[in-house]
């Protein structure tokens, strides 16, 4: 996979890990697979760990052209970076629409969203919700967890994004910091 095709796949994941790392989450946690893909067949992607202290995306399978780990950490700055390897780091500031779905705020980039169901999803009961109204695409679907207050599945444009074997509980807050001698380009 390219680079641009690897970071718009970390993007939209990020969407789905939003939830968990924002300054003041009062979520328990969690760590978990991101599976994705369309139409039925998903591929796991990347290793998630969401806690009080930030996000970080480790992918399965890192692209000798892309990056290899993702950190966010918004109690620090509203930022995040993306870590092209582990000696070099792109630091970037979140859009206002990133920063309410990392507050928890999910579809809040949409203009409407409604209530469509409930459904148990990676054995975890979820809430469906129908966004629509968005400026940049297509309506989505989000199956929301009001425990872990994290989305667990999401559609949009028949991409569909779900984490699988969910552990709950903090991560390690260390898993966040900055790896030892990263440099940061800006």
């Amino acid at each position: 996979m390219r680079y641009i095709e690897r970071l718009s796949v970390i993007f939209a994941v990020c969407a789905i890990a939003g939830g968990a790392h924002a300054a003041g989450y009062e979520g328990p946690g969690l760590t978990a697979d991101i599976y994705m893909g369309y139409q039925g067949t998903l591929h796991p992607m990347m290793r998630v760990y969401l806690g009080s202290s930030g996000s970080r995306l480790e992918p399965f399978n890192p692209a000798e052209d892309g990056p290899d780990l993702y950190i966010a950490r918004l109690s620090d700055g509203a930022h995040f970076e993306i870590f092209l390897d582990r000696r070099r780091a792109y630091k970037s500031w979140m859009e206002e629409d990133e920063l309410a779905t990392a507050r928890g705020e999910f579809c809040s980039d949409f203009a409407t969203r409604s209530k469509a169901g409930a459904e148990t999803v990676s054995g975890r009961k979820t809430e469906i919700w129908k966004c629509s109204g968005a400026a940049d695409g297509p309506d989505q679907v989000v199956w929301w967890d009001p425990v872990l207050k994290a989305e667990i599945r999401k559609t949009r444009a028949g991409l569909v994004i779900e984490l699988r074997n969910i552990k709950v509980g903090q991560p390690d807050p260390h898993l966040f910091d900055l790896p030892a001698g990263v440099r940061i380009i800006n």
